[in-house]
């Protein structure tokens, strides 16, 4: 490839990474939103099988894109929720994991290295 091509299509994915990152606020919103129901109707399965797809979409999309750091958090919070579906009753402790993630995505907007890094990492 090319210099000239590499650097297209460097550009290229850092104007999808910059669109992402630009529709992941409300995104996770939403997905605090959706969490935030799974957590009062613990018995509708559908609300946590949504909590799991947001979480798998966001993950899938941030690894293709490189931004490493919300793919992983992503993830994390997509096996949180696949693991606790039809198990024991959700407690403190989950709730809190679930809401650590949910922020470190939201700190992965701030932080300038886009995604190479998670948050808690030495």
């Amino acid at each position: 490839m090319t210099t000239s091509m590499r650097d297209e299509v460097r550009r290229e994915l850092e104007a999808l990474q910059r669109d992402f990152l630009q529709d992941l606020p409300a995104r996770l919103e939403e997905l605090r939103n959706t969490c935030c129901a799974a957590f009062l109707a613990q018995e509708d399965m559908a609300l946590w099988q949504r909590v799991v797809a947001q979480a798998h979409a966001l993950s899938g999309t941030a690894g293709v894109l490189g931004l490493a750091a919300i793919n992983r958090a992503a993830a994390e919070l997509e096996s949180a929720f696949e693991t606790k579906i039809g198990s024991a009753p959700v407690n403190d402790d989950f709730v809190a994991r679930a809401n650590y993630l949910i922020d470190a995505l939201r700190t992965c907007l701030v932080e300038p290295s886009l995604g190479t890094a998670f948050p808690g990492d030495a």
